[in-house]
């Protein structure tokens, strides 16, 4: 991940993961496969101050899961298998 406050209004971050597929091992020495349960994510953010402790602000995040895998990026939201689920966000926050 990275983040950074380039220009002193400006704040961006940007952060990749990765899982692979694995391994896995049975008993008795029946086959198993973890064939596409690998996924990735991309996230990138960005704020801009309007003062000390308000913020305008952009989020965009793109999950890829293998072709059955459900990795999800959504509090409470069911993905099916290999689906690539993306979220966008825009808004306005402040501190008090």
């Amino acid at each position: 991940g990275l983040d950074s406050r380039c220009i002193s209004a400006w704040h961006t971050a940007a952060a990749f993961s990765s899982a692979w597929a694995g391994s896995c091992q049975l008993f008795d020495g029946v086959p198993c496969s973890t064939s596409g349960l690998d996924g990735r994510q991309l996230s990138l953010g960005a704020a801009y101050y309007l003062s000390k402790r308000t913020y305008l602000f952009a989020l965009y995040a793109k999950l890829w899961n293998g072709r059955s895998a459900q990795y999800n990026n959504v509090d409470g939201g069911d993905v099916p298998p290999g689906a690539v689920p993306q979220q966008f966000a825009v808004g306005i926050a402040h501190n008090f």
